[in-house]
């Protein structure tokens, strides 16, 4: 895969709605804890009301609970620092690996934001309902094909709904 066995690799998920909750969940409590999962959160009041709900993002499935925790948290807002939820705090704001689960047309603004934190190196992930936003992305904000990050376009076949808040 490219990687050092001993390196830990950074994931971002920014929209954490139904879908963004439960593959953030399920990334989560797959991955070894040496990787790090930060939450990209819309607002100072979701990072508060994600730190008062345990820090966890739960997934239910025919009324057991599967609780994931150990998520980094930025607030989107702000356009803040990494501050970290867990015992492992983030040096370095660079995006390694982002997974967009937003609705379609907020894709290209959040992305304009993130920029200066995206490289060549990056991996954009996307992952939502509607077509083109790739190839709008090319056009508009990734003109140079040397300088672009890395693009896999995902699709979803889970349903999903949410009980509350990161639930």
């Amino acid at each position: 895969d490219g990687t050092d066995a001993g390196s830990d690799m950074r994931f971002h998920v920014l929209g954490i709605g139904a879908i963004g909750s439960l593959f953030s969940n399920h990334l989560s409590r797959a991955l070894d804890h040496s990787h790090s999962v930060s939450l990209i959160l819309k607002s100072s009041r979701y990072v508060t009301r994600f730190q008062r709900n345990s820090r966890a993002v739960v997934c239910e499935r025919d009324g057991t609970l599967l609780p994931a925790t150990g998520f980094h948290v930025e607030n989107f807002d702000a356009s803040a620092q990494s501050s970290p939820s867990s015992s492992t705090p983030q040096t370095d704001d660079t995006i390694d690996s982002l997974f967009v689960i937003t609705k379609a047309h907020t894709t290209i603004p959040a992305i304009l934001r993130l920029l200066p934190r995206l490289s060549r190196n990056s991996t954009i992930v996307l992952l939502q309902n509607g077509m083109g936003i790739y190839e709008q992305l090319l056009e508009e904000v990734f003109r140079n094909p040397f300088q672009r990050p890395h693009f896999i376009l995902a699709s979803n076949t889970h349903g999903a709904f949410l009980k509350s808040m990161f639930h």
